[in-house]
């Protein structure tokens, strides 16, 4: 709980300095201030809902722990992430597809495209040879 309630300052704090910092830097043209307030905002709002959720119930802390680490729940994640990863890996092959069709892109976009899904897919594949040795 100690490294969280830190977690949750540090957030805080960064939120701050990026708000004040987008406050002194405020030139108009330029579109870093406006993305250094939402970041700032971002962290000051997460930082405080963590820090008021950390002291509202211990029992319900308590609770989601022992979900969180949970088995079945972790299992549930893996295999949720899994299946996103492979959806997102299409998903990237075809937009690299359409730009090239639709948009008049240079083919070496797609081609990309298509080493970094074959990159990806090499990888599991060597994740899932090693973990079906180590289980």
């Amino acid at each position: 709980m100690k490294k969280r309630a830190v977690l949750g300052l540090v957030m805080i704090l960064a939120g701050c300095f990026l708000i004040a910092t987008s406050i002194l830097w405020d030139t108009a043209p330029h579109p870093w201030p406006a993305m250094l307030r939402g970041a700032g905002a971002f962290l000051l709002t997460f930082g405080i809902g963590d820090a008021i959720g950390m002291k509202a119930d211990p029992a319900h802390q308590k609770r989601e722990r022992i979900e969180y680490n949970d088995e079945r729940n972790i299992a549930i994640w893996n295999r949720a992430g899994a299946v996103s990863g492979k959806v997102l890996q299409w998903v990237v092959l075809a937009v690299a597809w359409a730009a090239v069709g639709f948009w008049g892109i240079s083919f070496r976009v797609f081609w990309a495209a298509l080493g970094l899904c074959a990159a990806k897919s090499l990888l599991e594949l060597l994740l899932v040879l090693r973990y079906q040795k180590e289980m």
